[in-house]
This record gives structure tokens, C-alpha cells and sequence, in this order.
């Protein structure tokens, strides 16, 4: 028989458990749980100044745009944009990670601490547990959420199955070292392994999100290679056979018809001359063509 013995079980030595001040106990859980949440919350909305931050970078032309600075001189050659500094696959298995299992980590921590660097009653099934619910629950209910007629896609799926590997393959690495390994031991090895594979899974996540914007971004370059040069030959043709004052326009166009034209002109025929921009614009609207059609042909 063992002579260990049993907790009285008070959480507040000045009040029994009893029916009447259970409710107690449940308020003063409860008001527990408003204070994490506000205390996280704060958290939360510090990373996400954090990620939100932008620097201006320098942003190479594509050849469209470089024949167009070699007519004109006058135009700068050096364009820039702003970026995110954080890239937001890294934020996400980092900060925003931390931001949201930071209750769960802190609380394992003081008590691992506390009880002499042995499991307790949470231990680690707290952070696994929520690792579990995160994984199956979460993934459930955001796919039950979608309409059945509608269809979603995940925007990067390649990232995606990084992350869904690496999330199955740390259940079964927890149950190599638990079980195989060292039984109900964890070594200093085992630990720094552990830390080392969470780096490894955000390298990797990293580098195939770099890569799949990278393959995107070189699709759709050689797109807008090629659709300048179609649009300018059959634009340069319109312009060739016609003039301004060529044909009855009848009732003069409204102002903003005529600026919504110009401008969806000058984006899409980037590389003409004003002339040019005019000569189209007075044939686009003696053929009556809306501005629909104009954007999208």
C-alpha cells in the first residue's frame, strides 16, 4: 500500500470545495480566463504592429517599361515600392504562433519549474493537446464554414504541406523519445533536437514560399511581356488609319467616360505618344465602345 498522502484539495484554503462555493470558484476562473485574454490580446496587437512594418524598395522594370524610359528621357528610371520586412509564412510559425500558445507555454513553464523539472498535473499534454486541437478541430471548422455551393482553395498549399507534415511528424517524434528513446525521459539532446527541427520547419516553409512567388511572379512577367507588344501593334494600327476628327461622334461623352478611357489607354498602352493616345481614344469612341470592353479587350 502506498503512504503517500492525498491532497486536501483546497485552491483557496479559506473556502471548502462545496456546491455553494464551487460557484465562487467558477467566477473567479472565469475572471482568470478575462485576464489572460486581455493580456494576450495586448500581445497579439504588438506583433502585429511588429509584422505590419514596411521598408521601400527598389522595383526592377520589366522590358515594357524600360523601352518606354529609352524614349523618354525625362521619365526616372528607378521606381519603389513597399514590402513587408517580415515575410508572412515566417511570421506566422513564429510570432503570431507565440502570440496565441503564449498562455499555454508560460503556464507549463512555471509549473515544470516549480515541480523540480518533473511532468505535473498539465505537463505536456497541455501544449500536444492544443497542438491536436489547432490541427483537427481548427482545419474542421474553417472547411465546414464554406457554403456548400462555394469552393476555397488555400492560397499556398505548398507551405500548407510543409506545415501538415511537420505538425503529424512531431506526434510521432514526441513518441520515439518518449517511448523508444529514453522511456518517460527527456535528455538535454532530446530537447535541443526538438528546437533544432522547429528551425528546420520554418527554413523550409520559407524557402518554398520564396519559390512559389518567384515561379508566379516569372508567369506573369512573361504574360505582360507579351501583351504590350499585341496591344501596341494593334493600337499603333488604329492609330495609322486614323485621325482625331475622323468620324460623327454625335453626342459629346461625358467628362468622366472620357478620363476613365484615358487613363485605362495610358496603362494599357504604356510605350505610344500622346498623339497616338488621342488618335485611339477619338476611334474608340466613334465605334461607341464602353468602357468595359475597352479594359478587357
Amino acid at each position: 500500500m502506498s503512504k503517500s498522502t492525498c491532497k486536501d484539495g483546497l485552491l483557496i484554503p479559506a473556502l471548502e470545495v462545496t456546491h455553494r462555493n464551487s460557484v465562487f470558484y467558477l467566477m473567479a476562473l472565469l475572471y482568470c480566463f478575462l485576464g489572460i485574454a486581455i493580456v494576450a490580446d495586448i500581445f497579439m496587437c504588438s506583433i502585429e504592429r511588429i509584422t505590419s512594418a514596411k521598408r521601400k524598395v527598389k522595383r526592377p522594370k520589366n522590358k515594357s517599361e524600360q523601352r518606354e524610359v529609352m524614349r523618354n528621357a525625362s521619365s526616372e528610371d528607378t521606381e519603389y515600392e513597399e514590402v513587408r520586412i517580415w515575410n508572412p509564412t515566417v511570421a506566422n510559425l513564429t510570432l503570431m504562433a507565440l502570440g496565441s500558445s503564449a498562455p499555454e507555454i508560460l503556464l507549463s513553464t512555471i509549473e515544470i519549474v516549480g515541480n523540480g523539472f518533473k511532468a505535473g498535473e498539465l505537463g505536456p499534454g497541455t501544449i500536444v493537446g492544443s497542438a491536436a486541437f489547432n490541427l483537427f478541430c481548427i482545419s474542421a471548422i474553417c472547411v465546414m464554414a464554406v457554403k456548400s455551393p462555394e469552393t476555397k482553395r488555400i492560397a499556398i498549399f505548398n507551405v500548407f504541406i510543409v506545415t501538415a507534415f511537420f505538425g503529424t511528424f512531431a506526434y510521432i517524434w514526441l513518441l520515439i523519445i518518449l517511448s523508444l528513446i529514453s522511456p518517460n525521459i527527456v535528455e538535454v539532446w532530446e530537447a535541443a533536437a526538438t528546437l533544432f527541427l522547429f528551425f528546420v520547419l520554418v527554413v523550409m516553409a520559407y524557402g518554398v514560399d520564396i519559390q512559389g512567388k518567384k515561379a508566379t511572379l516569372q508567369e506573369f512577367e512573361m504574360v505582360d511581356e507579351k501583351r504590350p507588344i499585341r496591344l501596341e501593334l494593334s493600337s499603333s494600327k488604329y492609330a495609322q488609319h486614323h485621325t482625331i476628327e475622323d468620324g460623327n461622334l454625335g453626342m459629346a461623352p461625358s467628362f468622366e467616360t472620357v478620363r476613365t478611357l484615358s487613363r485605362n489607354m495610358a496603362r494599357a498602352y504604356p510605350t505610344l505618344s500622346l498623339e497616338e493616345h488621342a488618335k485611339i481614344l477619338a476611334y474608340r469612341l466613334n465605334q461607341k465602345v464602353d468602357v468595359t470592353s475597352f479594359i478587357n479587350g
